[in-house]
């Protein structure tokens, strides 16, 4: 399990860990027990925040995990743009997964990339919850960068042939 926190530049602050923390919305006496227990990441674009999609796959995303996963999700943990670019890296440091969900097109946005970037070089496992939320492993998909990217319409996410192909790269 990854406990170690990721320090950026400047970016290790102890308050925004603490911050991380509250919004678990856990009591005090929980936060020792959070520390203990593996954390599950929910990454998704802000044009699905509070949609039912959403609603259905962090609901999907509990139940499959189990009660002994606890889970966050991007829509309850950042306020701004500017609070994820500070809070982030301190949160990545605690998680143990990270899952995502696209757009209704199968597309992510700059930030999501970013997340699911930082969790594969942090090497956490990493999956995309498609279809009715069966999670594909990270391994298994293909993020073709859009041109022009914009921040909202960054990457589409497919998944890998398999078989791959005679010769072809595994």
């Amino acid at each position: 399990m990854n406990r170690a926190p990721l320090v950026r530049a400047g970016l290790d602050d102890p308050e925004a860990s603490a911050s991380v923390s509250t919004s678990v919305s856990r009591s005090v006496s929980a936060v020792d027990d959070l520390a203990q227990r593996p954390l599950a990441y929910l990454a998704a674009p802000v044009v699905v925040f509070g949609t039912p999609l959403y609603t259905r796959r962090l609901d999907r995303l509990r139940a499959l995990l189990g009660p002994g996963v606890d889970v966050v999700d991007a829509a309850s943990c950042f306020t701004s743009r500017a609070d994820w670019r500070r809070r982030w890296p301190c949160l990545l440091g605690s998680l143990t997964f990270v899952y995502f969900l696209t757009a209704p097109d199968d597309v992510i946005g700059a930030g999501v990339w970013e997340e699911v970037r930082d969790a594969d070089l942090s090497r956490l496992p990493v999956y995309w919850l498609r279809g009715r939320g069966e999670p594909v492993p990270l391994a298994h998909l293909h993020l073709r960068v859009l041109h022009p990217s914009t921040p909202w319409r960054h990457a589409h996410v497919t998944l890998r042939p398999w078989p791959p192909p005679e010769g072809g790269a595994r």
